[in-house]
């Protein structure tokens, strides 16, 4: 499933909220070095616009701030680059509150991490026994990433402006990570664009909300894959169907009532046999909780509905098999084109790089972080080769645990 900012493209944004003391925790627009102009649409004697205007002027010198009337221009909030023309860009008033974000259009280096994530794994282990999840059966021993290590990789990611999605989150459930925030922010301060978890919502309390937005998270997947506790429950035991949806409620209560759009909100249902009459069921009750009707027409796998000015959206994916060994397939059964797993770079809580998130125990691996640096690994001879080799179906150069991967032999 393609996140917001991949769908956007590769973007850099600024995405904060101004509150009604005019405090702009403002940042992300100097990563690239960008120039340009903002305009504030407002009264010139409006305090809050004032405000604003003179946070964003004192922290990005710059870039010229304008206050201007409404209905000057299409675009409500307006920045405008001097390497594009036309960039897309938004500002939303909400009583004495402005959520202001802006897209550049700035062209970035292509590299062969231009269309990747990164997954930061802070901790192996979870507090559900999912039966789709290979957590379960996980060789590797529970392990928390020392705070130091996940710093020193995204100091290293930053370097990288193509690469703009971190997920803090693999094999396990990131809410039981005792550094989660503080890894979320450094990655803000870095200037990271985008920064994700997915969870399976029953560590998702209201307090946990807060300080996951003060930290600078833009996305939160919860994992639901029914309308009814007896439907979620059978598939994902050790959760609590009326704590997750207890806590999406005080989530998205918390976003209207702070005006936030970020972090947004995405439900995310796996559908197998024996929930697939839950889709309908399900669409409806995120049609409630959001407010908004979710059209009859909106496709029932990928994204249902999304909503990037609100920050709410569903998605569903099909259950897929991480356990069948397909290693007795005949070369010809191997599908053409690059395999979509190089696009996760993944680095596990003990420091070590692997291929992809389908190797749950590092099987394959391309380096360890705690000695090497992030180029070395993941810009290096190791990967590069395996890459080639199964876009070239060259199979004994596939590694072995690419091999046995249902990935190698169906569509992509």
């Amino acid at each position: 499933m393609a996140g917001w900012a991949e769908q956007k493209g590769r973007q850099s944004r600024l995405d904060k909220i101004v509150d009604r003391e005019g405090q702009v925790p403002v940042r992300r627009l100097d990563r690239l070095g960008l120039r340009g102009r903002v305009r504030v649409n407002a009264e010139q004697s409006d305090p809050v616009a004032r405000r604003l205007s003179a946070r964003l002027s004192a922290e990005y010198p710059s870039v010229e701030v304008r206050i201007q009337p409404e209905g000057k221009a299409d675009s409500v909030f307006n920045f405008v680059p001097q390497s594009e023309p036309s960039p897309s860009s938004y500002l939303i008033r909400e009583g004495e509150n402005f959520h202001f974000e802006v897209w550049d259009s700035v062209s970035l280096p292509r590299t062969v991490l231009s269309d990747c994530r990164l997954g930061i794994e802070g901790y192996n282990r979870c507090n559900a026994t999912c039966g789709m999840c290979p957590v379960r059966s996980m060789r590797r021993l529970p392990q928390v990433m020392p705070l130091a290590l996940s710093d020193s990789i995204l100091r290293q990611v930053a370097s990288h402006p193509e690469l703009q999605i971190v997920n803090f989150y693999l094999h396990g459930e990131p809410l039981l990570d005792p550094y989660l925030e503080a890894r979320i922010r450094c990655a803000s301060v870095l200037g990271i664009p985008y920064l994700r978890i997915s969870t399976n919502g029953v560590l998702l309390t209201g307090d946990r909300m807060v300080s996951l937005a003060e930290a600078g998270l833009d996305e939160i997947t919860v994992s639901l894959d029914g309308a009814t506790a007896d439907v979620h429950e059978q598939l994902r035991p050790g959760t609590q169907f009326a704590t997750i949806v207890d806590n999406v409620q005080t989530a998205i209560r918390l976003k209207r009532k702070r005006h936030w759009v970020r972090p947004a909100i995405m439900l995310g249902m796996i559908v197998g046999d024996s929930n697939r009459s839950a889709v309908e069921p399900l669409i409806r009750l995120a049609a409630d909780w959001f407010g908004t009707p979710i059209l009859e027409s909106a496709p029932r796998l990928g994204i249902v509905y999304r909503d990037d000015m609100l920050g709410l959206g569903m998605f569903i994916s099909e259950r897929f098999d991480w356990i069948t060994d397909y290693s007795d397939r005949s070369i010809s059964a191997i599908q053409p084109g690059p395999c979509p797993g190089h696009r996760d770079l993944v680095v596990y809580s003990n420091g070590k790089a692997a291929f992809c998130c389908l190797d749950v125990d590092g099987d394959h691996v391309l380096g360890d972080l705690k000695t090497e640096t992030f180029d070395a690994v993941f810009l290096g001879p190791h990967r590069s080769e395996s890459v080639r080799a199964i876009a070239e179906r060259d199979l004994p150069s596939i590694p072995p645990r690419c091999q046995r991967c249902w990935l190698l032999y169906h569509s992509r």
